[in-house]
């Protein structure tokens, strides 16, 4: 009897001190995670300004690129492509394909119900793309500031004196808002050489 009582004395020695173990490791880890923000700030002030900035630019571009990765509506689907008139990214069952371009479900109809009219061409190339891209850019900003509506399609035209290739970013508006939105284009600066009207 004594010796049962003695071996269930040391089990329950043993056990109180696992449990006592687990707990200090779960403590420890507890403590550990708190003081990890204040440790990584510390860090952050040590790191040299421009080296700090160009971690800050790659962790933008890593949400840009899996923000450009996945579905907006559907954030663990991969996108497929991005809607024309709102440029967010969807996956394939969200998408609606609509001649050559593509439209979230939102959008679609809007396109579809919409007489739309072409507002200017800008010439873009490999090597000068950057009228190209500033308008891209500009109907981006006119759609996410105030929601008007705007396609860009890009166009390719043969010069046959340069027996080349040229490839055009086209702006497209609906109908009611086309002689509003030529007008503020006037005042965006546009390489000379870059717009055909």
């Amino acid at each position: 009897m004594e010796n049962i009582l003695l071996t269930l004395v040391v089990v329950l020695l043993v056990l109180l001190l696992i449990l006592m173990g687990g707990l200090a490791f779960l403590g420890w880890k507890l403590l550990k995670k708190e003081n990890a923000p204040a440790i990584k700030e510390i860090e952050d002030d040590k790191i040299h300004p421009e080296i700090k900035r160009r971690m800050q630019e790659a962790r933008a571009l890593k949400a840009k690129q899996h923000i450009e990765a996945t579905c907006h509506l559907h954030p663990k689907e991969p996108s497929e492509g991005s809607c024309a008139i709102c440029a967010e990214y969807f996956c394939k069952s969200c998408l609606k394909p609509q001649q050559s371009l593509l439209f979230c479900r939102e959008h679609v109809s809007l396109y579809l119900n919409s007489p739309w009219s072409e507002v200017c061409n800008v010439k873009s190339s490999p090597n000068d793309p950057e009228a190209g891209v500033e308008l891209i850019d500009w109907k981006k900003k006119l759609w996410d500031n105030e929601g008007t509506p705007t396609f860009v399609q890009t166009h390719y035209k043969i010069n046959v004196d340069g027996d080349q290739i040229e490839s055009w970013i086209v702006l497209f508006a609906r109908e009611k808002e086309k002689e509003d939105i030529k007008k503020r284009l006037e005042g965006f600066k546009f390489p000379p050489a870059a717009i055909d009207h």
